[in-house]
């Protein structure tokens, strides 16, 4: 895990450190470093270069979070501009995924469609012209019905057609052209060909317009088209359910139809040949002229797929994800699973931009870093058995010395390229250091020099500069040696390593020896805390192993670590029985399976036993001593200083002296103004949630952090795990210092959190420190496969799983007319400590005795439950059971007298006066039966039994 954590959820889960859910840390350095014998070790492994690869190498370039992309992009040069179901449409540079810029209009953008500038429409009826390399608004208008397809381009300008049945032609500069009411309803946007403008209609007619003067060429009745129109020189192809048709441009003839079976849902065409595919999972391919089938290729299952050719080769999107096909015999050339339904796949410059399941994916060939490396080595990085991306590492000489590089992509939950490039002089000491973290916009730099046993570093995000110097003494770049530690001379050392994300020299000691790893000898080395390294005698990296973070590196060929796998781990932590509510839970107690060190305080008590662990979390406050003083500061998350932070600030704290009415001021501001949705990175800024406006439960409380600390409040972050329904989802909220540690939530503006929060650690928002804290998180998801619920507590009720379970149990039994096997599990849930179900057990108990006989039983677990809990929901249920089966009159009366009494609302108060009235007519008291019936009528007057004594 980077630093990246995000939120998830519906309604009460408005932000939780998952809907998107957090990934582990993937990308964490495991370093070491040495001096002497590990300077032999490298100028050996420098000798020994490993040649690069010429093939071509396809991978995943990059992928973003967009939400859902409801059309195809289009595409001018190494820039892709993209729309988005959200209102936004993109112009991104395709090398990197990069926003160039971003415009932001109604809601279900439709397009975009290039022509010199960029066509949006949305379903408030609005077409902009956008100027394509900034994103200016040029013009607007105001079109009649909404937009819902996206415009077609066509000299001189764009054509598009609304749900109204209205289609519109524009110039360039916005100027209407024309304009033409289509009698039926639209059924996709508008294609143009040949000077026509073709647009598929509900009545099953294909409507030709003269692109020049709007005037109707020809219709022709097709039926309903599933697919196209799309231009084919002289014909139009379109699908038509199972049929695949060509239809003459000049006059709209059907020149050929052809039964595919299945429903058509995408078509294409090369010079000579038309390509169709359906929802049966075929790609068809049929000559132009007649028809005739050339090839059909299956392609996946059932389902909904596109197709569009490109550059001699077909694209092809469906339910698996995308495919790359030859036109000439079918054969599939390339394929990758996107995890959900692919919407389209679009070719672009760099390869193949593929939608699906809300995220943008670019695939193409891949491009080496690396130019005549001295070596270099590739590995896949795996969390709990699942590749999560790959890692590259070489070196190359230089003038004063070596370079030495690793180039590291993560791609669970998005996509985060991590790289960094340490420069050494001749005695492979560290100079110089360069580094960047890459997700969708955001990018952070490091870079540091070594001069004198002092270490100068400075940080840089969005419009922050850091700089720090630290006294650190001579070090190794640690992310190059860890694959290069398997030397004999190292059997027990101590190595003083670089740190490079936290910019900090960290001491470990490294132990060797003789192993086997897939039955080939090598050595293995114990690194540090828990971390195992299998290398060659040469040093090569085979194998890196932390069986606490569940984390494996493992060397493979260049290709197979370049090969993308769909990471699907569910990064939570199941429960073994359903918590309420989570605002609603005042206590909650948890028994783990793997002792991971979490912070003891007043809000969470921590016991340990062996192989286990046991959390009591509380709402009440932390009671932490930490010092504040440090959590004041700006970082490179938190910009504090600067001038829009300020201006908030000081907008906030107008009037409100108090610390704690400045930070409830920031959570009010931040619950109220940032919406809980998805963002392309994990982790944004201060500033970026500021102007984004948007972000998960990490950028509520990033912003919120910037705010306090910008205020004066000194304040930080907590990482943890949220308890919603049957799992513990990762999450992240905010901690203040009003004289003690207050926890606060911003995703769900809570000013001191309830007891269903588990912290995990809390950090201050840095690069320094969330590394630390985010292992912990790793750690838990890694290891806690199941936590179990020992008791919990809300609203009042205590909710004990072990009750829950014999509860379940006793209604199965009872439903299944066991009812003696009932009996005994309703008595061993009355024997545990008092909760929410012990009541209703005994109720229920009582019952099932009266069902079998045995009533002098049942009286007694009756009475119990008046005794012990007089005013729980079936105590008047209890009342009128035990009027029911009493010896005598005279009894029965008590207990229903009793029941008017104290429960005047029940719905067995008239029942109880009725049957009350009847006891005293048979007892031969008359008056007491009509005083009893006279007032059933006065107080439950629509009752059916107040009719009957009125009667």
């Amino acid at each position: 895990m980077g630093t990246s954590p995000s939120h998830g959820g519906a309604q009460e889960e408005r932000s939780t450190y998952g809907h998107r859910l957090q990934e582990p840390l993937h990308s964490r350095r495991i370093g070491a470093g040495g001096e002497a014998p590990m300077f032999l070790l490298l100028m050996s492994l420098l000798l020994a270069a490993v040649p690069s690869r010429a093939d071509e190498i396809w991978t995943l370039l990059w992928r973003r979070w967009m939400g859902t992309p409801l059309w195809p992009p289009a595409a001018s040069g190494d820039t892709a501009f993209v729309a988005s179901a959200g209102g936004e449409v993109y112009a991104l540079k395709l090398k990197e995924g990069v926003a160039i810029w971003k415009f932001k209009a109604g809601r279900m953008m439709a397009g975009p469609a290039l022509e010199g500038m960029v066509y949006v429409g949305d379903v408030g009826g609005n077409l902009y012209g956008l100027e394509g390399t900034s994103g200016k608004v040029l013009w607007v208008r105001s079109l009649w019905g909404d937009v819902r397809f996206p415009p077609a381009c066509g000299s001189p300008g764009a054509y598009v057609v609304t749900g109204a049945g209205i289609l519109y032609a524009f110039d360039r500069k916005g100027n209407e052209r024309w304009r033409v009411r289509i009698p039926s309803v639209p059924l996709s946007g508008p294609a143009v060909a040949g000077g026509l403008v073709l647009v598929p209609c509900s009545d099953g007619g294909l409507r030709a317009y003269d692109a020049e003067e709007g005037r109707l060429a020809w219709i022709s009745d097709v039926g309903k088209v599933t697919a196209g129109p799309s231009s084919a020189g002289d014909f139009v192809l379109v699908g038509c359910g199972g049929y695949a048709k060509a239809l003459r441009l000049g006059d709209g003839g059907v020149a050929w139809s052809r039964f595919l079976g299945g429903r058509v849902t995408g078509t294409t065409s090369s010079a000579v040949e038309a390509f169709f595919v359906t929802s049966a999972g075929w790609a068809y391919c049929l000559d132009m002229a007649d028809g005739r089938l050339v090839w059909k290729e299956k392609v996946g299952p059932s389902g909904d797929y596109g197709i569009t050719a490109s550059g001699g080769r077909l694209y092809i999107s469906g339910p698996e994800g995308a495919t790359i096909l030859s036109p000439r015999r079918g054969e599939i050339l390339r394929g990758w699973s996107t995890g959900e339904p692919a919407r389209w796949a679009q070719p672009v410059s760099k390869g193949v931009l593929v939608s699906a399941g809300g995220f943008l994916y670019l695939f193409g060939p891949f491009t080496p870093r690396s130019h005549n490396p001295l070596w270099q080595e590739w590995a896949e990085v795996r969390y709990k058995g699942v590749k999560v991306g790959y890692r590259h590492a070489w070196a190359e000489e230089d003038s004063t010395g070596f370079v030495v590089s690793t180039d590291e992509v993560n791609w669970q939950n998005g996509f985060r390229r991590t790289s960094f490039r340490a420069l050494t002089d001749s005695s492979y000491m560290l100079g110089e250091l360069e580094g960047e973290y890459r997700e969708a916009d955001q990018l952070l730099t490091v870079e540091a020099k070594v001069d004198s046993g002092l270490l100068i570093a400075e940080r840089r995000g969005p419009e922050v500069v850091l700089r720090d110097t630290f006294e650190v003494g001579p070090l190794v770049p640690s992310f190059a040696l860890v694959r290069h530690l398997a030397v004999d001379s190292f059997s027990d050392s101590a190595v003083r390593v670089l740190d490079v994300r936290r910019l900090v020299p960290v001491e470990e000691r490294v132990f060797s020896g003789p192993d086997t790893l897939d039955g080939v000898g090598c050595l293995r080395l114990e690194v540090g805390d828990g971390l195992t390294v299998w290398a060659e005698g040469s040093g090569r990296t085979l194998r890196v192993w932390s069986p606490s973070l569940k984390e494996e590196i493992r060397s493979v060929p260049q290709e197979e670590a370049l090969a993308w796998e769909p990471p699907e781990i569910p990064l939570t932590v199941p429960l073994d029985v359903e918590l309420p509510p989570f605002r609603k839970v005042g206590e909650l107690t948890l028994r783990f399976p793997y002792p991971v060190r979490l912070p003891s305080n007043g809000r969470q008590k921590v016991q340990r036993a062996e192989g286990c662990m046991e959390v009591k979390l509380t709402q009440s406050l932390p009671e932490d001593t930490t010092s504040p003083q440090r959590y004041l500061g700006p970082t490179i998350f938190l910009q504090t200083e600067h001038p829009e932070i300020l201006k908030l600030a000081e907008k906030l704290s107008e009037g409100g002296e108090a610390p704690e009415e400045r930070a409830r001021r920031a959570l009010d501001w931040v619950y109220s103004h940032i919406r809980p949705e998805e963002t392309a990175a994990k982790f944004l800024t201060a500033l970026e949630v500021l102007r984004e406006g948007r972000g998960t439960c990490t950028e509520h409380s990033v912003l919120f952090v910037a705010l306090c600390r910008a205020m004066g409040v000194p304040a930080r972050a907590a990482l943890g795990l949220l308890g919603a329904g049957r799992r513990l989802v990762p999450h992240m909220w905010a901690q203040v210092h009003l004289g003690t540690w207050v926890d606060v939530d911003p995703s769900y503006g809570q000013f001191g959190v309830d007891g269903a929060h588990l912290a995990l650690a809390y950090a201050d928002v840095s690069l320094k420190e969330l590394p630390e804290a985010e292992r912990v998180l790793q750690m838990a998801l890694a290891n806690w496969d199941t936590v179990e619920v020992v008791r919990v507590r809300a609203d009042g009720d205590i909710y004990l799983p072990e009750a829950e379970r014999l509860w379940k149990e006793a209604n199965r039994a009872e439903q299944s007319f066991k009812d003696d096997e009932a009996i005994g599990l309703l008595r061993r849930l009355i024997s545990l400590p008092e909760n929410r179900l012990t009541a209703p057990a005994l109720y229920r108990l009582g019952v099932l005795l009266v069902r079998k006989g045995r009533k002098e039983e049942a009286e007694g677990q009756l009475l119990k439950l008046l005794e012990e809990f007089p005013g729980s929901e079936e105590a008047d249920d209890a009342l009128y059971k035990l009027a029911e089966i009493s010896y005598n009159k005279k009894g029965a009366l008590k207990f229903l007298k009793r029941l008017v009494e104290e429960f005047p609302d029940s719905p067995l108060a008239d029942d109880a006066l009725h049957r009350e009235a009847e006891i005293y007519l048979r007892l031969g008291e008359r008056r007491k039966a009509e005083g009893a019936l006279r007032l059933l009528s006065e107080r439950y007057p629509d009752s059916p039994w107040a009719r009957r004594g009125r009667r």
